[in-house]
C-alpha cells in the first residue's frame, strides 16, 4: 500500500529537491535486494519541501539518497478538526502498531490560526490516545501541526537532522570550521551541475579556495552517493524491511558515479590539513596551505570549477574586496566555471564578465545561517568550452 511522505528542505530549495529524487528514484530497490519498478508519480510541491507518494520501503531510502532534504516525514494521517473529541478519535484510529510497535515515541506539536490553539492540552489528548508510548526525549518523534482547523500527523523517519552526515561529534566539531551546512552545500552543487551530466564532470577538478573542513568538496564528490554511515529512525520501526538494516546493503545498490577528477583544497590555516585529511578520506584529493590572493597561478592546463563559500564580513572581518576575489580566482585556477556565495548587499559590486571570459549567470538569494546571501554562478559560453575540451582531448 502506497503512503504519503513529507520530505523537508530549506525554503526556496524545494524545485531542486524535486529534481534530485528524480534523479536517484531509479536506484532504490525492494525488499528482495533488486531495483524496483515503481514510478515515481507527480511530486506535490509544497512551502519548505515536497510530498511524494510511494511504497514504504522507498520513502524510507530517500534518507540514504537526498543531500538536500532536512529530513523526511510519513504522512500517518491528515483530517479536519474543530474539537479534542474528534481530534483524539482520529488519533486512535492511527495504527501504530503496525509501524513501530509498541516503541515509545516523542511530540513535536504546533498549533496555529485554529479553535484547538492549547499545546499543552494538545499533547494531553496524545497521552490519553496512545496510553504510555508517549515519552519526552524518546528517539523516535511523532510531529502534529494544526493550522486553520486542519491537522496533520507525521512520524519521523530520519531522526537526527540529514545535514548531519556522519551523525557523530566529530561532525559537530567541524561545523565551527565551516559554517555551510552540508545540504546547502549540495545544493549548490546541484546548481553548478545544471545541464552538466556526471560523465562531464568526471573530466573536472574541483577547486575550494577557502576550503575550511572540505564541506563543498566532499558534498560535489558524493553527491550520489547513498549515505549508509548513520543511523536513521526508520531503521527502528518494526515496519523496516530486513533489507535495509544490513550491514551489506551497499552491494545491493548498483555502481553509482563518484564525480570530478579530482578534488583541491585550499585553505590558509595551515592546522586545517588533519581535519582536511579526515573529511575527504577515501577520496582522490590534494591539500595545499596557501592564501588565494598570494598564489601563483596553476602552470597546467586542466578542466577546473572553483567553489567557495568565502568569510565574509557578518562572520569575520571583510579584508578584501568581492571582484578582487573573483579577479583572483580567475587569473590562478583559469576555471570554467565560478560558483561563490555573496552576501547580499555586495552583489551589486560583483563584475558581469571576468578577464578570461566568464559571465555572470545566475543570482540566487537564500538565508545561509540567518544571513542574507546569494549564490552567484560565473561561467563561459558553451562554444569557449566546447574549444577547451577540444584543446585538452588532443593534449592528453
Amino acid at each position: 500500500m502506497k503512503k504519503k511522505f513529507f520530505v523537508i528542505c530549506p525554503l526556496g530549495f524545494e524545485q531542486e529537491l524535486g529534481q534530485e529524487i528524480q534523479e536517484f528514484w531509479p536506484y532504490l530497490i525492494e525488499k528482495d535486494g533488486r531495483p524496483h519498478a515503481e514510478a515515481l508519480g507527480e511530486i506535490n510541491y509544497l512551502k519548505g519541501g515536497v510530498e511524494v507518494e510511494c511504497e514504504e520501503i522507498l520513502g524510507f531510502q530517500i534518507n540514504f539518497f537526498s543531500k538536500i532534504a532536512s529530513r523526511v516525514l510519513l504522512r500517518l494521517s491528515v483530517f479536519h478538526s474543530k474539537d479534542f473529541s474528534k481530534f483524539q478519535r482520529k488519533l486512535q484510529e492511527i495504527p501504530l502498531e503496525k509501524i513501530i510497535g509498541a516503541q515509545k515515541f516523542d511530540l513535536e506539536i504546533s498549533c496555529s490560526e485554529s479553535r484547538m490553539l492549547n499545546e499543552k492540552k494538545v499533547k494531553e489528548i496524545c497521552r490519553a490516545a496512545w496510553k504510555n508510548q508517549v515519552f519526552e526525549g524518546a528517539d523516535i518523534k511523532i510531529y502534529i501541526r494544526i493550522h486553520q482547523d486542519q491537522c496533520s500527523v507525521s512520524l519521523d523517519t530520519t531522526g537526527e537532522h540529514l545535514h548531519f552526515r556522519s551523525g557523530n561529534q566529530e561532525q559537530a566539531v567541524l561545523k565551527t570550521i565551516a559554517p555551510l551546512r552540508e545540504n546547502f552545500a549540495a545544493w549548490m552543487c546541484f546548481q553548478m551541475m545544471k545541464d552538466t551530466s556526471a560523465s562531464e564532470t568526471q573530466q573536472i577538478e574541483l577547486v575550494d579556495p577557502m576550503a575550511g573542513s572540505g564541506t563543498i568538496l566532499k558534498e560535489a564528490a558524493l553527491l550520489y552517493q547513498p549515505n549508509l554511515k548513520r543511523s536513521y529512525s526508520f531503521l527502528k520501526f518494526s515496519s523496516c524491511p530486513k533489507i535495509l538494516k544490513t550491514e551489506m546493503l551497499r552491494q545491493n545498490y548498483p555502481q553509482l558515479p563518484f564525480l570530478f577528477k579530482k578534488l583541491l583544497a585550499f585553505d590558509i590555516n595551515p592546522e586545517i590539513e588533519k581535519i582536511i585529511q579526515s573529511n575527504l578520506a577515501g577520496l582522490n584529493f590534494e591539500f595545499k596551505s596557501q592564501n588565494l590572493f598570494q598564489a601563483q597561478p596553476l602552470s597546467d592546463s586542466q578542466r577546473r570549477w572553483v567553489m567557495v563559500n568565502p568569510p565574509y564580513g557578518e562572520r569575520l572581518e571583510l579584508n578584501f574586496q568581492f571582484s578582487d576575489l573573483i579577479s583572483k580566482i580567475d587569473q590562478v585556477y583559469a576555471p570554467e566555471k565560478i560558483g561563490l556565495i555573496v552576501p547580499k548587499k555586495y552583489v551589486s559590486t560583483l563584475p558581469e564578465l571576468t578577464s578570461k571570459g566568464l559571465a555572470l549567470r545566475l543570482k540566487i538569494p537564500f538565508s545561509n545561517n540567518g544571513i542574507q546571501v546569494e549564490f552567484v554562478i560565473y561561467n563561459l559560453d558553451q562554444n569557449r568550452v566546447d574549444k577547451r575540451m577540444s584543446y585538452f582531448e588532443n593534449h592528453e
